[in-house]
C-alpha cells in the first residue's frame, strides 16, 4: 500500500474493520467453508450477550482475542508517569521546556517550548508560584506572538491571563489586546468559531434544532424529521455539537483533540502523555473530564482502532456502569420518543438503530472486535473480566459498532470565515476530511438523494442549512454521502446498500431519476448516456447499455492535453495562446459531455484570457454562457448567481469606457446586470446562513447596498 492510501480518510477510518476480518480469516486459516460453518453457528444464537460468551469459550477465539489485544499494549516500563504520581513536579517539567531558549532568536521555537510549559501547568489550581509562573509564560507568549503579527492568537493569550488576575502588566496587556482588535477588524477574512453559529429560537423538545421543526415516526420510516411552518432558503435548521468525535490519527498535531478545529501555534498539550492538542484550556478540561483521562494510557491503542475507539469512546462518556445499566433497563419503543425530549446524551443516543442494522458481511467481525473492546476496557479496569457486567458490556460495544457505521457523519474542514460583508461567509474549496462526529438530534434526519438541506461543519459542529424554501409539513432531508446532483442511479442505490443497509425511496429515487450533469452524448441518438461508477453505462433514450465510447474518449484525451498545455502557456504569461487551446478544450468537451455544466470553468478561463488582454466585451460574451450552468449546479436564488451579474457588469463597464460607438449601449447592459445583482443579493441577505467560496468574494464586495 502507497503512503496517500495508507494515510486516506478512508484507510484510517476502516482500519478497525480490516484488523478484526483479518483476525478472524487468518484463525480460521482462511478457510472459506470453516468460516462460513463459524459464522452459521454464531448466528444461530439469539443474543449478543451469549455470543460474545461462546467466543471466550471456543477453543481458537478464547485465546486468541487476549493475546490479540495484549500484542497492542504498551510494554511495561514504557508508559511515562502521571501528574498524581510523587516525584511530579510540573513547575520544574515547565522550566525545563524553557530554559535553553531564553537566548534564542528563533521565534517559533520558543512559542513551541513555551506551548509545552504551558501545557504543564494550565491545569494546576494547587501552589500560587505554578499560578504566577503560567501567568508569566501567557504573557511572554502574546508578546511572541504579537511580534509576528499574530493577533488572533494574541488576543487568546490575553483573554487566558484574564482569568487568572495576577499579572503585573494588565495596562500593557490591554493596550495590545486594543491594538489587536483593531487590526482584527481591518482584516478581509475573520475565522469564525463554532459558537458563532445557533439557531435563531431552539426547538423544546430536539435539541440544538430550531423550533419550527417536530419528531415524527411511521412504522415504515421509523423516526424522522418534517418542518411545522414554512422555512425560507438559508436558514439554520439545527447547529449542533457532537455527543463523540473522532480524530484522524495523521491530523492529532494539526486538529484539536476535543473540538476538531485547525490548531495554530497557540495550543494546549495534555500534559501526561504529550500526544493530543487542544486549541483552548476549555476543550482540555472537557475532554479530560469526559474520557482523555481515562484514554490517556492507551492512546497509541486506541488510536490505531478508530470505528472501536469511537464505539469505546461512546460508553467512557456516558460512564460505563450507566451504560451498563442502562443497557439493562426495558428500552423505551421509537414510537414513544415522538413526545419525549431528544437531547444530546446516552439516553437519546441509546435509542439510534444498531445491531439488527448491521450487514452479514460484518456480523462476525463486529462480534470480534466488540469482545476485543471489552478485553481492552478491562485492560483499562473499567470493567472485570468474564464477569455478567463485561458480557453485557461487550453487547453494548457491539451496538456501539453498529450505531457508528449507520449514523455518523465525516466532519470536513469548511474553514468558515467571516467575509465583512454583509454577513457572508466563505468556505475555501479545498475541504479536508477531518474526522468522524456521532449527533443526536442531527441523527435524526432522514437521507434523500435531491435534500433540501446541506451540512456544513465549524471544527466539530454541525451546521445544517436549508438549500431551498421548505413548505410546511414537508421532510428535512439530508444527502448521506450520495446525491442527484452527483451521482447515477445505480451508483446512489449501490453506495446507499452497501453502506448502509436500505433501498432509498426518496421522491427522486421513485421516478428513477437520473443524474445528466456528468453524462456523456450517446453516439446513436445523441442523447444521455449516463456512466456508472463501475465504468458501466446506458443511454436514457435508445436505452442501450455498455455503448462503446472509444470515439469520445479519443476527445478526452485530446481536451485533457489542451488544458495542460493552455496551463503552461498561462503561466508563461503567453495569453492569446492559452485561450486557443482553452476553445480548443471548450469544443472537444462538447463532443463528449452531453451537459454543459462541466464547460464553465473553461468558459471563465477564456473570459479571463479576453479580460487580460483589454477585450472586455468578448470576456463578457463568455461569462455570461456560465449562467444556465451556474443554474444548474448551485440554484438561481445564490450568491454564485450574483457573482456572475457583478463579473458581467463589471466586463461591460470595461468595455463602455474603452469604446467610442458602443459607450452608451454597452453602459446600459452594465446597469442591468448591476440591477438584477442588486436585486437578488438584497434577497439573499435575509438569510441566515449565506456562503460562496474564496475565489468570488472579490467580485461579490463590489456591490455595495
Amino acid at each position: 500500500m502507497s503512503r496517500k492510501a495508507k494515510f486516506s480518510f478512508k484507510a484510517q477510518w476502516n482500519r478497525f474493520c480490516i484488523l478484526t476480518h483479518e483476525f478472524f480469516e487468518r484463525q480460521m486459516n482462511n478457510d472459506f467453508t470453516k468460516m462460513e460453518e463459524f459464522k452459521a453457528k454464531l448466528e444461530a444464537i439469539d443474543t449478543v450477550a451469549d455470543r460474545i460468551r461462546f467466543l471466550t469459550e471456543d477453543a481458537i477465539f478464547s485465546t486468541a482475542i487476549p493475546q490479540f489485544v495484549d500484542s497492542y499494549l504498551p510494554k511495561e516500563g514504557t508508559q511515562k508517569p502521571r501528574d498524581d504520581s510523587a516525584d511530579y513536579d510540573s513547575l520544574s517539567v515547565a522550566r525545563r521546556f524553557i530554559e535553553s531558549d531564553y537566548n534564542d532568536n528563533n521565534y517559533n521555537k520558543q512559542i513551541e517550548n513555551y506551548t509545552k510549559a504551558i501545557s504543564t501547568l494550565s491545569m494546576d489550581t494547587a501552589p500560587n508560584e505554578n499560578r504566577r509562573e503560567l501567568c508569566r509564560l501567557l504573557t511572554k507568549r502574546a508578546e511572541l506572538f504579537y511580534i509576528l503579527k499574530r493577533y488572533d492568537e494574541c488576543l487568546d493569550d490575553i483573554n487566558e491571563l484574564k482569568k487568572y488576575s495576577i499579572s503585573n502588566d494588565l495596562d500593557f496587556l490591554e493596550e495590545m489586546a486594543s491594538f489587536c482588535e483593531e487590526t482584527k477588524a481591518k482584516s478581509c477574512f475573520r475565522e469564525l468559531k463554532p459558537k458563532h453559529f445557533e439557531v435563531k429560537s431552539e426547538s423544546k423538545l430536539l435539541e440544538s434544532g430550531m423550533s419550527d421543526m417536530q419528531l415524527v415516526y411511521n412504522d415504515i420510516k421509523g423516526r424522522f424529521i418534517r418542518s411545522t411552518k414554512f422555512i425560507p432558503r438559508g436558514t439554520i435548521i439545527a447547529a449542533e455539537n457532537p455527543f463523540v468525535a473522532w480524530l484522524r490519527p495523521n491530523l492529532y498535531d494539526s486538529y484539536c483533540n476535543y473540538c476538531l478545529v485547525k490548531l495554530n501555534s497557540r495550543y494546549f498539550y495534555c500534559k501526561d502523555c504529550f500526544k493530543v492538542k487542544y486549541c483552548s484550556s476549555e476543550c482540555m478540561q472537557e475532554a479530560l473530564a469526559s474520557y482523555h483521562s481515562i484514554e490517556c494510557s492507551m492512546v497509541d491503542v486506541l488510536k490505531d482502532w478508530a470505528m472501536g475507539h469511537m464505539s469505546l469512546r461512546m460508553a467512557i462518556v456516558a460512564g460505563i456502569e450507566e451504560a451498563i445499566e442502562m443497557e439493562r433497563e426495558e428500552k423505551i419503543a421509537l414510537k414513544e420518543w415522538v413526545n419525549k425530549e431528544f437531547k444530546n446524551d446516552y439516553s437519546c443516543i441509546h435509542s439510534l438503530c444498531g445491531e439488527s442494522c448491521l450487514h452479514d458481511a460484518y456480523f462476525t467481525a463486529s462480534t470480534i472486535g466488540a469482545l476485543m473492546l471489552a478485553i481492552l476496557a478491562a485492560r483499562m479496569n473499567l470493567v472485570k473480566e468474564n464477569t455478567e457486567d463485561f458480557y453485557i458490556l461487550a453487547a453494548l460495544l457491539y451496538k456501539h459498532i453498529a450505531q457508528v457505521y449507520l449514523n455518523t457523519y465525516t466532519v470536513y474542514d469548511h474553514n468558515l470565515r467571516n467575509t465583512g460583508y454583509y454577513g457572508v461567509i466563505c468556505s475555501s474549496e479545498k475541504r479536508k476530511k477531518v474526522g468522524v462526529s456521532l449527533y443526536a438530534t442531527s441523527s435524526l434526519f432522514s437521507h434523500s438523494c435531491d435534500n433540501n438541506c446541506y451540512k456544513y461543519y465549524s471544527g466539530s459542529k454541525i451546521i445544517l442549512v436549508s438549500l431551498r424554501p421548505i413548505a410546511a409539513k414537508e421532510e428535512i432531508t439530508v444527502n448521506y454521502g450520495t446525491s442527484l446532483a452527483q451521482n447515477t442511479l445505480q451508483t446512489r442505490r449501490n453506495f446507499l446498500n452497501q453502506n448502509f443497509s436500505f433501498e432509498c425511496r426518496c421522491s427522486a429515487c421513485e421516478v428513477n431519476a437520473e443524474c445528466v450533469a456528468y453524462a456523456l452524448i450517446c453516439p446513436h441518438c445523441k442523447a444521455a448516456l449516463v456512466v456508472n461508477e463501475d465504468q458501466s453505462n446506458y443511454c436514457i433514450n435508445c436505452n442501450r447499455q455498455n455503448v462503446e465510447t472509444k470515439n469520445l474518449d479519443h476527445a478526452m484525451k485530446c481536451a485533457k492535453k489542451a488544458f495542460e498545455c493552455a496551463e503552461g502557456f498561462a503561466a508563461r504569461g503567453q495569453i492569446e495562446k492559452a485561450r486557443l487551446l482553452y476553445k480548443r478544450m471548450a469544443h472537444f468537451y462538447s463532443i463528449y459531455y452531453f451537459s454543459s455544466v462541466r464547460l464553465s470553468p473553461i468558459y471563465d478561463f477564456i473570459a479571463q484570457c479576453y479580460a487580460a488582454r483589454n477585450k472586455f466585451y468578448k470576456a463578457y460574451k463568455y461569462k455570461v454562457k456560465t449562467e444556465a450552468m451556474i443554474d444548474e449546479s448551485y440554484g438561481f436564488e445564490s450568491l454564485e448567481m450574483v457573482a456572475l451579474y457583478a463579473e458581467c457588469a463589471s466586463f461591460l463597464e470595461k468595455a463602455a469606457n474603452l469604446s467610442m460607438f458602443r459607450k452608451k449601449k454597452w453602459q446600459k447592459k452594465a446597469n442591468f446586470y448591476y440591477e438584477e445583482a442588486f436585486k437578488l443579493l438584497t434577497q439573499l441577505l435575509r438569510a441566515d446562513f449565506n456562503i460562496i467560496e474564496e475565489n468570488k468574494v472579490s467580485i461579490l464586495k463590489q456591490l455595495k447596498i
